[in-house]
């Protein structure tokens, strides 16, 4: 599955929101293939990195995204624990969420329009055209000029559900939507179970990355007692067990550093990407208590092995180092958020700073986006903590 387009309204922070995941001009420096493997004329932004400063949105983003592929996968949206959908309605933060995305499956591109109540979906309208070797902008326009496939509307929702998804007669387009649907999200801060116990791991990446975060780490090992669990082995006798799922056995006692733990889970996904398993990962500060030099290594190997997929990698950073990489204006996005909480834009570079133009850092360090912090309270602080 492809994101092209999304349009959020009152969903988390979310206002008149939206973020293009598309690009027209193609970088002759770009280290990656960013297009469609079947329609190289359909581009879009394969390798996303999300800059921004802490609760500028990078989290909410993908929480939004996760939250809209869960929908299309026709589950209950209303039972994500991290979305608490009802809250938005009980508050009264929001009367109706407005959810309009665009994406494409192997074969079709689909644009879903759908409205949220407190009591279940009310709005819901598809469409669908046939994926050709054409560029967005052109399959976008056959989308508007095309008649819905699906569309319900003005009515009591009864449901968090999509209906157009558990008719019988619309099987056949969840089938299609589901065989690309693969997705995992890591979020920052959270409990993480990232793999399918069915995938075997390759304890190489585990190990190398591990003992890069880590050098008292000597080995990683397989276990023998429980397969699929892995064994990190440190240079003073002491183990410890990584589990098939990904967590580790005993995450209290362990010794292991929060950037060491955060590394383990990016060599899960490096695997899941390796293995060609899921079509969306979305990595949310996994690198923030890692060294500069390591998250840019890290992002040279991912990006080595992106071509694995059809479908798109999301990685969410704090580090302007980034900016200096060689990697085309294009696959970043920049974050900021309204004094007021909420997030109406994003800041696309392509379409302020050239392709070839490595000034992007000078701009941003120089905030001309707006992007960075705001201090003014720690100002407030520091001028008034001795008085």
């Amino acid at each position: 599955m492809i994101f092209y387009e999304i349009k959020l309204d009152d969903l988390f922070q979310f206002k008149n929101f939206s973020v293009d995941f598309t690009y027209t001009r193609e970088s002759k420096y770009s280290p990656i293939i960013q297009a469609h493997k079947n329609y190289p004329n359909l581009k879009f932004k394969k390798f996303a990195i999300l800059l921004g400063a802490n609760a500028s949105g990078k989290t909410t983003l993908g929480m939004a995204l996760c939250f809209i592929q869960n929908f299309l996968n026709g589950k209950d949206v209303s039972k994500i624990s991290f979305a608490n959908i009802n809250n938005f309605f009980e508050k009264g933060i929001s009367n109706t969420i407005d959810i309009d995305t665009t994406f494409s499956t192997l074969s079709y591109m689909y644009r879903v329009h759908v409205q949220i109540g407190a009591k279940g979906i009310v709005s819901e309208t598809w469409w669908r055209v046939k994926l050709k070797d054409l560029s967005y902008i052109k399959h976008k326009s056959e989308l508007e000029s095309s008649k819905p496939i699906y569309k319900k509307e003005k009515f009591e929702g009864v449901s968090f559900v999509s209906y157009f998804l558990t008719t019988k007669e619309n099987i056949s387009h969840r089938s299609e939507i589901q065989r690309s649907l693969g997705f995992i999200y890591s979020f920052s801060g959270a409990d993480d179970n990232l793999v399918d116990e069915n995938i075997e791991l390759r304890t190489d990446i585990i190990k190398k990355i591990a003992m890069a975060f880590d050098s008292s780490i000597s080995d990683v090992t397989d276990s023998k007692e429980v397969p699929g669990n892995k064994i990190i082995h440190f240079k003073n006798g002491h183990k410890e067990i990584i589990l098939k799922n990904g967590k580790l056995g005993d995450i209290h006692s362990s010794v292991l550093s929060t950037g060491t733990k955060e590394g383990i889970m990016i060599a899960f996904m490096m695997n899941a990407l390796y293995k060609n398993s899921y079509n969306t990962l979305y990595i949310d500060e996994k690198l923030s208590h890692s060294h500069s030099e390591i998250e840019q290594q890290i992002i040279q190997i991912l990006i080595t092995l992106i071509d694995r997929i059809d479908g798109q990698v999301f990685i969410t950073s704090h580090n302007s180092d980034l900016l200096d990489m060689d990697i085309p204006n294009y696959n970043f996005i920049l974050f900021k958020k309204n004094r007021d909480g909420s997030i109406t834009d994003v800041i696309e570079p392509e379409k302020v700073v050239k392709h070839h133009n490595r000034k992007l850092k000078k701009i941003v360090e120089e905030d001309v986006f707006s992007t960075a912090p705001i201090l003014d309270s720690l100002i407030d602080l520091h001028d008034s903590i001795d008085r």
